[in-house]
């Protein structure tokens, strides 16, 4: 028995022992503070759409939200713009930037949907046709462009 190579083994053994223990605890800290994983969305996030836009300084996923239902109406070739009734949940996940997961309703408007910008009270909406959309925004704020569409489905 060779006493270096026993004692290699011991070493080689804790040290595994405490990379494991360290990773363990890396995930532990991730999980816990919400990195790596979807969360639901503050409360400045969900709600009636007025009044998340009625703030002067729209939280970021306010942001996000509007600039996904701009994306759904430049993909649609719906005659009247889509307009947002309110945002039912959601989520955000840290990816390089934010993710959010939208679930909002909207309804066709009064307006055209002819790439235009318009006020959020400028159009009415046709409530008896309210529908629900699932919006992936991604939110890289540091882009020239900062809030992109990843994808949408129809609920």
């Amino acid at each position: 028995n060779n006493p270096s190579a026993i004692s290699e083994f011991a070493l080689n053994s804790k040290m595994k022992l405490l990379l494991f223990v360290t990773f363990a605890l890396i995930a532990s800290f991730t999980n816990a503070a919400g990195i790596g994983g979807a969360k639901p969305l503050d409360e400045e996030c969900v709600g009636e759409w007025a009044g998340l836009m009625s703030s002067q300084d729209s939280a970021d996923c306010v942001l996000a939200a509007k600039a996904g239902l701009d994306a759904l109406n430049a993909q649609s070739n719906s005659l009247n713009r889509f307009g947002m009734h309110r945002v039912v949940s959601g989520t955000k996940q840290v990816v390089s930037g934010l993710l959010y997961v939208f679930q909002v309703e909207v309804a066709p408007s009064s307006c055209r949907n002819n790439g235009e910008e318009v006020a959020l009270g400028d159009c009415e909406l046709e409530m008896e046709r309210i529908k629900t959309w699932e919006l992936h925004v991604s939110s890289q704020p540091w882009k020239e462009v900062p809030h992109r569409l990843v994808s949408m489905t129809e609920l």
